[in-house]
């Protein structure tokens, strides 16, 4: 993006104008009513008092236009005729693609950090002073910055630059059998059995990421210039200023992560086809059926390493373990017959209608727990064809959707997810005491209330997840449409529907600013249902490590 003009430039989202993010190179610190920013030297600008110095990071340079990919594939097709009413098919498919992103470098993303001020030779005297304002005892945090010990805890906002891009790297392997055999019993009775069998790998690579736990103890730093915690060979980091990161530091804070995962599906069924062996008395033509059975079984494996597993990455978040199957046995049957034919005001006349049921076994192998339900959907309907040029047509269908693998299977995992604005961040809440009252009792600490930073870039954290107790959901369509192709105008068609969709437990995920805007303008509990899934940092923000975030799992 950085090689073109018209994408060169990050855009604020309110008036398109150059923007970009908080966690920026020289460094931004959370403390105060607008926080603070480093200079080269190690000194701390108040933004408050110099709002002009404050430098966003324009991501949009580093970041792609169009991404890279190397892609292989190959088929094979099979056919062969046992006799003249039985035949084999079969096809075999095999893909294999490498893809690389490449976003801009990695941050501290307004992660917490105890930073031990009055000795640290990365530090000004000027930055110690402006923190020892902030090393006072506030009996509203017990934790955090405990009075006159020398150490404050801040979250920062700190763009790596110095570690490079982070870079994801994708290798998928995908390949597919499938085989069966049909024929024909009869002119007009037809047959087919088959079964299918395929399996999909990804190996991803995410590069130049930064640990959490290392730098957590890399930023705390004896007179000497070493880590006042040496074990693991610290190597002191200095994120006090742009540019200042070493590059030993750097490799120590440096993090790679990993991740295999797999999927595999497997489909066996077979139906039979044909004319009913009956017609109406006032259609010239049979009605036609179709009946069949399937099984289809469905896994799904995600190994991510340990750092993913522990949300020590930084910048790429967190992985969960997945180890989930389900089972699905299912029979159906269609119909459809036609009533009348070429008669007065009923060219066409015909009825259909189809059943299916359907029975589901899952199994949550890392959650140890399972579920098992059963459904029915069908259909009715029928059209009308009261002249050649206009068809009428309408439609009642029951319809159901099973939840996914990851919709069943994957455990709670924080993440990043969007919102653009937090009812208690900076002064929302100052002068209306039941939104005061309500942001403390979310989490809010009672100093900060008119502090709270709020949403970085659109983004706030969240947690994501899955839960073996769903069940699918059910929708109820009416469809009512006509089609119109006159004889005198060859080749022209018009089409018009109309839909009625009522879909009940639906499965979705909320989104995080719904979750917000609820809890803050409609539920007005802290204990209610949306308030209670909010969880904020020690200063109040919806931005910080791994335990902070809206929960839409």
């Amino acid at each position: 993006q950085g090689d073109r003009k018209f994408s060169n430039e990050a855009l604020a989202a309110a008036d398109f104008s150059p923007g970009g993010s908080f966690t920026n190179a020289p460094g931004f610190v959370d403390l105060g009513p607008d926080g603070f920013q480093f200079d080269a030297a190690g000194n701390l600008i108040d933004l408050g008092t110099n709002p002009d110095a404050f430098q966003p990071f324009n991501f949009n340079p580093y970041n792609l236009l169009q991404t890279p990919q190397e892609k292989w594939t190959a088929t094979v097709l099979a056919r062969y005729e046992l006799s003249d009413s039985v035949e084999f098919y079969g096809r075999g498919s095999f893909a294999k693609s490498k893809v690389t992103t490449v976003v801009a470098p990695t941050g501290t993303f307004f992660f917490p950090f105890d930073i031990n001020y009055l000795d640290n030779p990365f530090l000004s005297g000027q930055a110690r002073g402006v923190f020892a304002g902030f090393d006072v005892d506030d009996p509203s945090t017990p934790d955090v910055n405990e009075g006159g010990d020398g150490i404050v805890s801040a979250a920062i906002g700190r763009r790596l630059t110095e570690l490079g891009t982070r870079d994801s790297i994708y290798e998928n392997k995908a390949w597919q059998v499938v085989g069966g055999f049909k024929g024909d019993f009869t002119d007009s009775l037809h047959w087919e059995v088959f079964a299918q069998y395929a399996k999909t790998k990804r190996k991803q690579d995410f590069i130049n990421d930064v640990a959490y736990d290392r730098l957590f103890q890399a930023v705390q730093v004896t007179p000497a210039g070493a880590c006042v915690d040496p074990s693991n060979g610290c190597v002191p980091a200095n994120i006090f200023g742009p540019g200042n990161l070493s590059q030993e530091a750097g490799d120590y804070i440096r993090l790679d992560l990993h991740e295999d995962d797999s999927t595999t599906q497997f489909i066996t069924g077979g139906f039979l086809s044909g004319d009913l062996p009956f017609s109406v008395p006032m259609a010239s033509k049979p009605g036609a059926f179709v009946v069949g059975v399937e099984y289809r079984k469905e896994t799904s494996k995600a190994r991510p390493d340990a750092n993913l597993i522990a949300g020590n990455s930084i910048g790429f978040g967190g992985s969960t373990p997945i180890d989930a199957q389900y089972d699905v046995k299912e029979a159906y049957a269609e119909l459809k017959i036609p009533l009348v034919n070429d008669v007065s005001f009923v060219q066409e006349l015909s009825l259909e209608g189809g059943i299916r049921y359907a029975d589901y076994k899952n199994k949550i192998k890392t959650l140890g727990t399972g579920n098992s339900y059963s459904n029915w959907s069908w259909k009715l309907g029928g059209d009308w064809k009261p002249v050649n040029d206009l068809r009428l047509r309408v439609m009642y269908q029951r319809s159901v959707r099973a939840p996914n693998i990851n919709e069943i299977g994957q455990p709670k995992t924080p993440s990043t997810g969007d919102a653009t604005f937090d009812p208690c961040a900076e002064a929302n809440p100052v002068g209306n005491a039941a939104l005061t009252q309500l942001c403390i009792d979310t989490g809010v600490p009672a100093g900060q209330i008119g502090l709270v930073g709020g949403p970085i870039a659109g983004q706030i954290n969240n947690f994501i997840g899955g839960n073996p107790d769903l069940v699918p959901e059910k929708s109820s369509t009416w469809t009512i449409g006509a089609v119109f192709q006159p004889t005198f105008l060859p080749g022209f068609s018009a089409t018009v529907d109309f839909f009625d969709i009522k879909v009940k437990k639906a499965i979705l995920q909320i989104p995080e600013q719904s979750v917000l805007d609820i809890c803050y303008g409609i539920e007005m509990d802290a204990a209610g249902d949306f308030c209670s899934l909010i969880a904020r940092s020690p200063t109040g923000r919806l931005n910080g490590d791994t335990s902070v975030g809206v929960d839409v799992s």
